[in-house]
């Protein structure tokens, strides 16, 4: 079982370093989304201001808000899943080799 183990753990361990840069990219992403809603909230809110009914717009404008950084927050949440997953992976792989290599140390002692 632990040499089938191996291939698998070393294939998604080399998937994800390569999706490293892919998911930086994400997260900046993400955070120019945020500081894009900001901008539009902070817009919104002002264009309600000069309206007759300001709270039930600005409840509105609020809501809107929290929706679009909810959808962000998921988004970001994926990507920590995904990096939580790649470093048990990463550590996966460390102790296969670690294991092998004692098993290797262990049988060379026997031989000898």
């Amino acid at each position: 079982m632990n040499k089938l183990l191996a291939p698998v753990a070393l294939f998604f361990f080399s998937a994800c370093v390569f999706a490293q840069p892919l998911a930086a990219d994400e997260r900046h992403r993400i955070q120019t989304e945020r500081t894009l809603e900001e901008a539009r909230n902070q817009t919104r809110e002002a264009a309600c201001n000069v309206k007759f009914a300001v709270s039930d717009c600005v409840l509105d404008v609020r809501a809107q808000h929290r929706h679009a950084l909810d959808q962000l927050r998921q988004q970001e949440l994926v990507l920590n899943t995904a990096e939580r997953q790649q470093k048990a992976l990463e550590k996966l792989a460390q102790l296969q080799e670690k294991s092998e290599a004692k098993k290797a140390k262990e049988l060379a002692n026997l031989k000898n």
